[in-house]
């Protein structure tokens, strides 16, 4: 294995890399047994012919041309040509993006894995963070109720991208930086976390210039290059930092505030409120490695001027919190009772075999959208205070759970020979 520095994990045998291989094959194909399960039962997003809105931009970059997107969407051209593959060889545009979907998600699942098999996770907490990924609505069902974007790409090369970062530098960590980057934006937290990685470690500064530079010229040649081929059209134009600024209006309504952290802290279901429940430790965890909080700052900041697409954008968090679960489960041991405990409230927060439609999309997932409009009905607004109250509840009982576990382990330890 290549190592990491500050893993504390030696290299492995043949024998021992064969074997983790075989588990993250088998771990993968549980995943994807469950995003199968969620594509049966979500049902299909109904707006523009099951087209969806951005992706009805996606779909015109995989049938004409890149051009034919809006400026945001041709800043991500990477993963709409690779949908030009299933779509040339035959299937319509809907099932192009949802075979392709599928192989994103099994590359997704593998590269989480291998993220954390760096910090030499066990199998069964390998499996527990795989399963409840391919659970969440952020990184698993969203796309199986609207499969025609490009997010769950997005996610499986930012995690691969962050793999080769951490076990590789030179031309391959560029080269890692800048796929990132090519399949959305929001990837240059990458670059961000690669920079600040190695000069803390002490490479030098132009190596690591050369080494990240490109990513950050490729953004924004890219940018300017979809910003020129759509002059004139405002409704297609880029956001501005005048926009930005704009939207940090929404921080002073209190409904934007609550859904914010109430998504954050769900965002990967139970395994984001363990993490929360160990503010000191996590804390910690960062200061260790600080390039971490670089990374979770630049998509944080991101989210806060995004407008209303809030757990859309906060997905990107997902190496970080990947890496954050590998010290926690490496260093908390949870059982099985803490494990049940916050599967149960993922099942609960995502609600993931449930079935979906266009009422329960906006209401669910989008509520930022609703409470602006008249749709925002005081059925609306006790819906998600329920919702909320009851989270907070979860929260305050699997913290006492967590607690009570990790007590009985310490006295467990502390009276053993």
């Amino acid at each position: 294995m290549m190592g990491i520095a500050g893993s504390g994990v030696a290299p492995y045998t043949d024998a021992q890399q064969r074997r983790r291989w075989a588990t993250n094959l088998l771990i993968v194909a549980i995943g994807l047994v469950i995003f199968a399960a969620l594509n049966a039962r979500s049902g299909r997003v109904e707006a523009n012919d099951g087209l969806g809105w951005d992706g009805r931009q996606y779909a015109h970059m995989v049938t004409g041309r890149v051009l034919d997107g809006t400026v945001a969407t041709q800043t991500r051209p990477l993963l709409p040509l690779l949908t030009r593959i299933p779509y040339y060889a035959g299937f319509d545009v809907i099932s192009a993006f949802q075979v392709m979907n599928v192989l994103y998600a099994a590359a997704l699942y593998f590269f989480l894995c291998l993220l954390l098999d760096l910090y030499d996770v066990a199998p069964v907490y390998k499996a527990y963070f795989v399963v409840t990924v391919a659970l969440c609505i952020a990184t698993a069902k969203m796309f199986a109720f609207y499969p025609t974007l490009i997010d769950l790409g997005a996610l499986a090369a930012l995690s691969g991208a962050t793999y080769v970062v951490l076990t590789r530098d030179g031309w391959a960590a560029g080269a890692a930086a800048l796929v990132a980057v090519f399949a959305r934006e929001l990837g240059i937290a990458l670059a961000f976390f690669g920079i600040h990685r190695d000069l803390r470690q002490g490479r030098g500064v132009i190596r690591t210039l050369l080494t990240y530079a490109p990513a950050f010229v490729a953004m924004f040649l890219v940018r300017q290059w979809a910003a020129a081929t759509n002059l004139g059209d405002r409704d297609r134009a880029l956001l501005t930092a005048g926009d930005f600024i704009a939207n940090l209006a929404l921080w002073l309504d209190p409904g934007f505030v609550a859904f914010f952290f109430y998504f954050l802290l769900t965002l990967i279901g139970g395994v984001t409120l363990l993490l929360v429940l160990r503010p000191g430790w996590c804390a910690r965890r960062l200061l260790a490695t600080p390039e971490l909080a670089t990374f979770a700052a630049v998509i944080l900041a991101a989210t806060a001027v995004g407008n209303a697409d809030i757990w859309r954008y906060l997905a990107f968090l997902l190496p970080v919190i990947t890496i954050l679960y590998a010290g926690y489960v490496r260093d908390h041991r949870p059982g099985a009772v803490v494990l049940s405990a916050a599967l149960l409230v993922t099942l609960v927060t995502q609600q993931p075999f449930s079935q979906m439609d266009m009422t329960r999309y906006f209401r669910d997932w989008f509520p930022v959208y609703v409470a602006r409009t008249d749709d925002a009905t005081p059925a609306f607004w006790s819906t998600w205070r329920l919702r909320m109250i009851l989270t907070a509840a979860a929260a305050v009982t699997l913290g006492i759970i967590q607690w009570t576990s990790a007590r009985s382990r310490r006295q467990r330890l502390s009276s053993s020979p």
